[in-house]
């Protein structure tokens, strides 16, 4: 990952940071702001971004954020996943776990598709592409998984709209 206040520092356009840094000037932008007494470091951060303010104002417009959180169960084999941690969750071996994925714009409901992609210790277990519906949720369902760690993934591509892609990453330890 590229530390955005090195590509500051080095005059690299905002155009050319990778998205990790873009979202991380962001974040550490937003954390200066809200503080009550500006440190040192704030203030370098406001005299680095500084140049960028234009683009990070654009930048900033387009962001879209993926929340993915584990739904209430539907069918008798699904079970919900119980948070064991910050982005850690559990459920009982042989069950499927079912999984909401909101993406917004600026607080309103984003269109398109959320890719869920499902990582055991040997890879990738299962992928699916799902629409997101009129109020922007999507919800995905995980094949029937034995005792192991998982990561899922729910990823946002939006397509032709100029808004910035997101992602949320959560990790499930199902138990035998």
């Amino acid at each position: 990952m590229a530390d955005w206040r090195e590509l500051a520092r080095q005059n690299v356009p905002f155009d050319q940071w990778p998205l990790d840094a873009k979202l991380a000037a962001v974040q550490d932008h937003t954390a200066a702001v809200f503080r009550s007494i500006p440190t040192e470091e704030d203030w370098e951060l406001f005299k680095l971004q500084h140049p960028y303010v234009a683009e990070f104002a654009r930048f900033i417009t387009t962001i879209t954020m993926t929340n993915l959180t584990p739904e209430d169960p539907q069918p008798p084999t699904t079970a919900r996943a119980t948070s064991a941690g910050p982005f850690q969750y559990e459920a009982p071996a042989g069950s499927r776990t079912r999984w909401g994925a909101v993406v917004s714009h600026n607080g309103t409901p984003a269109s398109g598709d959320v890719i869920f992609e499902l990582f055991g210790s040997l890879g990738q277990v299962d992928l699916k592409r799902v629409q997101l519906n009129a109020g922007g949720a999507a919800i995905y369902t995980t094949v029937s998984l034995p005792k192991s760690r998982y990561m899922l993934r729910a990823r946002y591509e939006p397509l032709d709209t100029g808004l910035t892609p997101s992602a949320q990453l959560v990790f499930l330890t199902v138990q035998g």
